[in-house]
């Protein structure tokens, strides 16, 4: 004998399955329309073309890394505004620059801050020192100067990771010429967690330390700080002899903010 279910309880499941196909049918597009909202959001929160950043009024300006820096007195900052493909340089004032896409850029020092030289009058400086020591002195750190750039300088370096981490990409980083980096440390800046490290320049060879030395060559401190961002490392290195030179260049890095 078939048993029998009594017709609220036929009313009870009824209702019930019918709210759940109602809540599923109501939240599962959302779920996915979410989904899809968040992925398309990851996909343009990159800019297509690189930004190699714009100077005003003493202020570097990079929309791509979001931050501006200002360059003080007796101090000029140097940046490349475009990449330039088989154009010479008298005729860059008047072709058009071609714009890089963000896969294209490996590594790119985005901007130089380092002092201005200062110019000097000779027969000024002989009629008022009627001496030529100073004069001397200013030939020799002229010609340091040419020869080995400043005594201090601030360099902001872009480095595509390619998905290495970026204390991966600190322990094999190298600079103008290899450093002996110590252990790192963090540092906040602007509302940023860099990685700090710090360590000095050494010459790639025995030889070339030699040749580097009697030329009158001073291998300096550098101080870095690292951030990733955008899939590239954003890199500030400042480089230096004296604490008075760190300082200058540690100043330099308090204005930097973050928008």
């Amino acid at each position: 004998m078939k048993k029998k279910f009594p017709l609220m309880s036929v009313l009870m499941v009824l209702f019930i399955g019918s709210l759940v196909v109602a809540v599923y049918d109501h939240y599962y597009p959302l779920a996915h329309f979410k989904g899809d909202k968040i992925a398309a959001k990851i996909e343009t929160s990159i800019p297509e073309f690189f930004d190699y950043g714009v100077l005003i009024d003493s202020t570097y300006c990079n929309d791509f890394f979001r931050f501006r820096i200002n360059i003080t007195k007796g101090h000029k900052g140097d940046y490349k505004i475009y990449d330039y493909k088989s154009v010479s340089i008298l005729e860059r004032d008047s072709a058009s620059a071609k714009r890089k896409r963000v896969s294209e850029i490996k590594e790119h020092d985005l901007l130089v801050i380092r002092p201005v030289l200062r110019k000097v009058a000779v027969q000024d400086l002989l009629d008022k020192t009627a001496s030529a020591k100073e004069l001397l002195d200013y030939i020799d750190n002229k010609g340091k100067y040419d020869f080995y750039g400043p005594d201090y300088h601030l360099v902001i370096r872009a480095t595509k990771l390619n998905n290495l981490s970026l204390n991966a990409y600190a322990s094999q980083f190298s600079n103008i010429h290899p450093t002996n980096y110590g252990n790192s440390r963090t540092k906040t800046i602007s509302g940023k967690e860099f990685l700090e490290l710090e360590g000095m320049q050494t010459q790639p060879s025995v030889q070339s330390s030699v040749a580097f030395r009697l030329l009158g060559g001073e291998n300096k401190n550098i101080k870095s700080y690292m951030l990733e961002m955008n899939d590239f490392a954003l890199s500030i290195h400042l480089f230096y002899h004296t604490k008075e030179q760190e300082k200058i260049l540690l100043e330099l890095l308090q204005s930097l903010s973050f928008h």
